[in-house]
């Protein structure tokens, strides 16, 4: 959003994703030592629980995240329907 003059100097704080784009804390990888989820988004230890959103990023981009998670969740989400 864009600041105006007065919103320049408000002291208010914003509710939590306001300004950003919250991520991390759930990383995918190979080694389960040291990522949570799997390269399907898959949880390591729960292969049927699924976590597709930006919890599984490692870190952040500068750009909206919006469009990459849509399509990390229609991947995972097809890779489970295939294993059915």
């Amino acid at each position: 959003p864009w600041l105006t003059a007065s919103a320049a100097g408000s002291q208010a704080v914003p509710p939590p994703g306001y300004y950003i784009h919250e991520l991390g804390g759930a990383p995918m990888g190979d080694n389960p030592e040291r990522s949570v989820l799997d390269r399907w988004n898959r949880f390591h230890t729960c292969s049927n629980l699924l976590v597709t959103d930006g919890s599984c990023w490692p870190r952040s981009g500068w750009q909206s995240p919006t469009l990459t998670s849509m399509a990390l969740t229609r991947r995972a989400c097809l890779a489970a329907i295939s294993r059915q």
